[in-house]
């Protein structure tokens, strides 16, 4: 596939004109642009999986955009390229990963700012909490986090979430 043999071949070039820092400060324009940082809970109500993605309109230059960011990043997260509704295709890199994000992806995109600032430090208290779910405050304070965190979340209505004792209706 062409993304494999992209990464595959990948070299940073000193005639590229552009450092590392350089492109740091580009990838943290693209991804306060069109980056997302959210989680979705994952099988029982409190396996929770953060996902923190970038994606594009797939062109050779978007192509090595992303394949520069993959190895500047660390070889963190995945590359792929899928078709939208529409026939376009489309360049997503993303990670799923905890440890990944919290220790390596959070640093490299420090320079964002607005709700995807914050849905770092957001994706950091729910790491927190999580694994210390000692009370139904918690439970409520972390369920209220990974919803806040993506758009559709704010408006997602919980029918009937049962949380220990304390029961939600909206």
């Amino acid at each position: 596939m062409e993304i494999e043999a992209a990464i595959a071949n990948y070299k940073s070039l000193p005639s590229e004109g552009h450092t590392s820092e350089d492109f740091r400060q580009l990838a943290n324009g693209v991804f306060q642009s069109e980056g997302t940082v959210s989680a979705r809970f994952k099988g029982d109500a409190f396996s929770i999986v953060p996902v923190v993605a970038l994606g594009q309109t797939y062109s050779s230059e978007s192509l090595a955009f992303f394949v520069r960011l993959y190895h500047e990043i660390g070889k963190i997260g995945a590359l792929s390229i899928t078709e939208t509704m529409s026939g376009k295709l489309y360049i997503v890199w993303k990670t799923e990963s905890w440890k990944d994000i919290l220790s390596g992806v959070s640093k490299y995109f420090s320079n964002i700012y607005g709700e995807k600032f914050i849905g770092f430090q957001k994706l950091s208290k729910i790491y927190e909490l999580k694994s210390n779910l000692t009370d139904d405050n918690c439970k409520v304070t972390l369920v209220k986090l990974v919803y806040s965190l993506a758009e559709s979340g704010r408006s997602r209505k919980l029918l009937r979430w049962k949380i220990g004792r304390i029961r939600f209706n909206k």
